[in-house]
């Protein structure tokens, strides 16, 4: 990671979404302004026009397992903002997804929630504000399963037998 982005808010998007081409994909709401960067696959022998002409290519580039990605980025309102999918404007050589990072200039990653996971083996901890919320659960690899799932209010609560769930 070059040390100019080292710290900013990361969304990580699946690589198996990596050929989707709806108009929109990613969406995402800012509470203040912020720099968004989007690390394109370096592969690229034609880029799309979303990102040619909406953003200014950095020069940065992010080494990977897979791929070295080409950093892009704009500066966004506070808002609602939409991406399209990767193969949305037709790129050509593109055989891996982006990966978004947000300078949020010191506000809240997201208003209202937090997710928060220590590592592979730690159960993931979803923090709510108060409000209405809607949880989607979506199988995107064969072979995972949810087995359960905990809600409550009480911020002191240690599910017991943690090794069997």
């Amino acid at each position: 990671m070059p040390p100019e982005l080292e710290g900013l808010t990361a969304i990580k998007t699946a690589n198996n979404d990596k050929y989707n081409a709806s108009a929109q994909f990613l969406t995402f709401t800012l509470s203040g302004p912020a720099t968004l960067y989007v690390a394109y696959d370096s592969r690229a022998t034609q880029y799309p026009a979303w990102l040619t002409q909406d953003f200014v290519n950095t020069g940065l580039v992010i080494e990977t397992g897979d791929v070295p990605l080409v950093v892009w980025q704009r500066s966004l309102a506070a808002g609602t903002h939409s991406l399209p999918g990767n193969y949305f404007g037709s790129p050509q050589g593109v055989h891996s997804n982006y990966l978004v990072l947000l300078d949020l200039g010191g506000q809240a990653p997201v208003p209202g929630w937090l997710w928060s996971q220590a590592g592979a083996d730690s159960m993931p901890v979803l923090f709510l504000d108060a409000g209405v919320y809607t949880l989607v659960i979506k199988q995107r690899e064969s072979g995972t399963q949810l087995d359960r799932l905990l809600l409550t209010s009480d911020v002191e609560y240690v599910p017991q037998g943690l090794g069997e769930m």
